[in-house]
């Protein structure tokens, strides 16, 4: 997989209602086939209740009810999927994702807040902030 590194900051204010996507573009560039994993972490100290999704790039957001959110981020990670090597013909040589996060506005079943969280945590003297990473690791297929 071409060697790249990419850093997106979003300064965006997020509040109860909200929601935001980011999008990941993977390419086998090389001549052999690869595996690739994607391990998924977000750091919340503030605890917002965020859940999140992840589809095929340029798919649109999940429906609210949809069984595709999870409340941890952990359960997007991706294992050991096969690229193959870059050729003229290739269509598997590339995998696009899309990445969607949103703080319901209302109390719901998968996270268990309320309005009093989202009220405590607009008052704290602190705005909350929570930070996503996605690590991909790449490997050479034999």
């Amino acid at each position: 997989i071409a060697g790249m590194e990419s850093w997106i900051t979003i300064e965006e204010k997020i509040a109860p209602g909200t929601s935001g996507s980011v999008d990941l573009y993977l390419e086998n560039a090389s001549e052999v086939a690869a595996k690739y994993s994607i391990k998924f972490e977000c750091t919340n100290h503030d605890n917002i209740p965020l859940k999140y999704a992840l589809v095929a790039a340029n798919a649109a957001m999940p429906a609210s009810s949809a069984a595709d959110w999870k409340s941890s981020i952990a359960d997007l990670d991706k294992a050991d999927i096969e690229l193959a090597a870059a050729t003229t013909e290739a269509t598997t040589d590339e995998a696009n994702y899309r990445l969607y996060w949103k703080w319901e506005f209302d109390n719901d079943s998968v996270t268990n807040k309320t309005d009093a969280t989202d009220l405590a945590l607009g008052i704290a003297g602190t705005a909350p902030t929570a930070t996503i990473k996605a690590t991909v690791t790449a490997t050479q297929v034999d």
